[in-house]
């Protein structure tokens, strides 16, 4: 049976110890949210994992009284319209006898659930890009790019990378704090063993 002092003592090592294990446990977390969530946000935003996971930047613990704050930053990128998250499609255009358009011709891509023709666009280099003509020439044409990373946060599937993120960050949160609250009670265990 501990003696008062000894269990003063213990909670004194413990109270000094929590910081330190929150730093801990957010380390940890922040290297395992994204993995611990590709699945999830893979199948709300049909966004591919490795579009986003090699995006994100881990940025180093801040500790400013009694804040502790573990930053994650999410950096921006335009995928380009060819690929397969934008289901692309060629559509050919008609014309009447004297030449006018009935149907339009361009790229059809899928953006936020919604079909869209784009008129003048093409998928060339082997498959691999689209294309948009910017006047009545075959030339220039310019890149077309889908809308980028930051915008899906502002969809009309508003915030669903930073929920996933966010619910999933608690969760592991609380699973290495309780590891780390643990360590540190049974380290004053076997002190008191010794």
């Amino acid at each position: 049976m501990p003696t008062p002092k000894q269990v003063a003592k213990n909670l004194r090592r413990i109270e000094k110890g929590i910081p330190k294990a929150a730093i801990r446990s957010l380390k940890r977390v922040q290297k395992s949210v994204v993995a611990k969530s590709n699945a999830k946000i893979k199948e709300l935003t049909k966004l591919v994992p490795k579009d986003f996971k090699d995006r994100i930047v881990i940025k180093s613990i801040k500790t400013g009284g009694p804040q502790i704050i573990a930053k994650m930053i999410y950096k921006s990128f335009s995928p380009n319209l060819a690929r397969k998250m934008f289901k692309p499609k060629m559509v050919k255009g008609k014309r009447d006898k004297q030449g006018k358009i009935i149907k339009p011709g361009g790229l059809k891509v899928t953006i936020y659930g919604k079909r869209k023709l784009i008129e003048r666009a093409f998928i060339g280099n082997q498959g691999r890009t689209a294309f948009i003509r910017t006047s009545r020439r075959p030339k220039p044409i310019i890149s077309l790019k889908g809308p980028s990373s930051r915008r899906q946060f502002l969809n009309k599937n508003k915030n669903i990378m930073a929920r996933v993120w966010g619910s999933t960050a608690e969760e592991r949160f609380h699973i290495e704090f309780t590891h780390e609250y643990n360590r540190l009670v049974s380290a004053g265990k076997k002190n008191r063993q010794r």
